[in-house]
This record gives structure tokens, C-alpha cells and sequence, in this order.
């Protein structure tokens, strides 16, 4: 699966079900004509931008992805150029996504070549709790 690929080397993610892909793809919130897919000669997925709207005229791009192997070849930036054409031409006024501040791939780099600016920062504390002795 790409996205099980595309972020192996991220803190913390787990592959989502075929149930979760079905929910980002058709909810009433799922924007598929904004979504972008890449793929090879073969049919194998290279790179995609899942898109919603939780907000009316703002299109949330869910999810991006490039397979580590096809890293460096313009094609998150090219899926997200795609969704953010047809958002343009859907009438949307602003787009958004979230990304992890420490993302080993430089996604905030690109997102920023892309036009995208901090709006807002967020951290999340964790602590295991162990049972009292």
C-alpha cells in the first residue's frame, strides 16, 4: 500500500484500514475531484493529495504522500499542485493541511515552496503510565 510506504519513517503512523481509506474517500466531506493520484506505467501508486472541506470555501488536503523510492522527482508537489488547480477552479478561496514540524521528508519545506504558511503550531505531550507499586 503507498501510504503504508510513503510514511513507514513517520513517528507513529499505522496504516489505516480499508474501512478508514473507504471514510477519506466517501464522506460527505470528501472532496474527490480536488484529490490527486500519481502513478507509474504499471499502475502503481506513486504519490497522492486526499482532499476534504470541513470548512466552507477551504479545501483540507487530508493526506499526501510520496513512496520513499519516488522521493525527489516533483511528485508531491506536483499532486498537490493538481488538487490546488482544481480547488481554483472549484471556486475554494484557501486551502490547508497539518504537518508534523519534525517530518524527516522536508514536507514544510515544499509546503512553503507551494505558497503555504504557519497559521498555527500544536504539540502534543505524551507520558506512559505505569502501575503505582
Amino acid at each position: 500500500m503507498a501510504h503504508a510506504a510513503a510514511f513507514a519513517d513517520h513517528w507513529g503512523s499505522t496504516a489505516p484500514s480499508s474501512e478508514q481509506w473507504a471514510v477519506w474517500w466517501s464522506a460527505h466531506t470528501a472532496r474527490t475531484a480536488q484529490s490527486a493520484v500519481a502513478v507509474d506505467p504499471e499502475g502503481t501508486v506513486l504519490g497522492y493529495a486526499v482532499a476534504s472541506e470541513h470548512k466552507p470555501s477551504v479545501l483540507h488536503l487530508v493526506l499526501v504522500g510520496t513512496r520513499p523510492e519516488a522521493r525527489g522527482r516533483g511528485i508531491a508537489r506536483a499532486v498537490i499542485a493538481r488538487s490546488l488547480r482544481a480547488a481554483a477552479d472549484a471556486g475554494y478561496q484557501r486551502a490547508e493541511l497539518e504537518v508534523d514540524s519534525e517530518s524527516l521528508t522536508g514536507a514544510g519545506r515544499l509546503y512553503e515552496s507551494l505558497g503555504f504558511t504557519v497559521h498555527q503550531v500544536s504539540a502534543t505531550y505524551e507520558k506512559p503510565i505505569t502501575p503505582p507499586e
